[in-house]
């Protein structure tokens, strides 16, 4: 009777229990399982560009085209390395760079291999691809002064964010994103970044992406007009 009595009591406690997490609580457990499935990404805008007096463009945006390797996508990364070598020069430098970065990563996180790679360069990778598991062609956009040094003392350069430059926006945590340093592009910098856009992922448990389900791009930048003549 004590070990009838005793099951019946443990059987209604883990009844009550089911109860409350499948009926009571339903609501809370589905956000938290969807918060964990869904993942939202910031997305760095377009920066403004600057103009002189007549509407001649003094600072824009190009694109970036870069080369990327993901790990778990090729069998033997150290080889994939000597055929991308023999497409694109690699110094031991370098080389130990991307082996370090790859280790610090999760297989499934792409690694920058070279950035500003020349259309050439893009043309070459792209006819190899079969002989280059893992690697693939990344498209972002850098910061191109036309007339070079010209003005530079007025218009100053972009660089890296530093600690002391972290504000809390969100945007200055992204990796790769650049600030003006100095110049109208340090006074203006607020003006010209931009807002961020978001592109929403479907994820698994391990942080994989498995597909983007949406994609919201970010407001570029505005336009700063200069009196000064070119």
């Amino acid at each position: 009777a004590l070990l009838g009595g005793a099951k019946v009591l443990l059987c209604g406690v883990l009844i009550g229990r089911m109860y409350q997490l499948q009926v009571l609580d339903s609501d809370r457990y589905k956000l938290l399982a969807e918060e964990n499935r869904i993942n939202m990404r910031l997305l760095p805008p377009p920066r403004g560009r600057i103009l002189d007096r007549t509407g001649l463009p003094l600072a824009v945006n190009r694109e970036n085209y870069r080369v990327v390797l993901i790990a778990e996508r090729t069998e033997d990364v150290m080889k994939t390395l000597d055929v991308l070598g023999g497409i694109i020069p690699m110094g031991n430098n370098e080389r130990r760079r991307i082996l370090r970065e790859i280790k610090r990563r999760r297989s499934f996180v792409p690694t920058t291999v070279r950035e500003n790679l020349n259309w050439q360069e893009v043309s070459k990778l792209a006819i190899n691809a079969p002989d280059l598991p893992g690697i693939s062609i990344d498209v972002g956009q850098s910061r191109e002064y036309p007339y070079g040094t010209q003005a530079s003392h007025v218009l100053g350069y972009v660089a890296p964010v530093s600690e002391k430059d972290l504000s809390g926006d969100p945007l200055l945590e992204l990796p790769g994103f650049k600030i003006g340093k100095s110049g109208v592009e340090k006074i203006y910098d607020l003006k010209l970044r931009g807002k961020g856009g978001n592109s929403q992922l479907e994820v698994n448990a391990l942080g994989r992406v498995i597909r983007e389900l949406s994609r919201q791009e970010g407001q570029q930048g505005d336009d700063i007009g200069l009196t000064v003549d070119l």
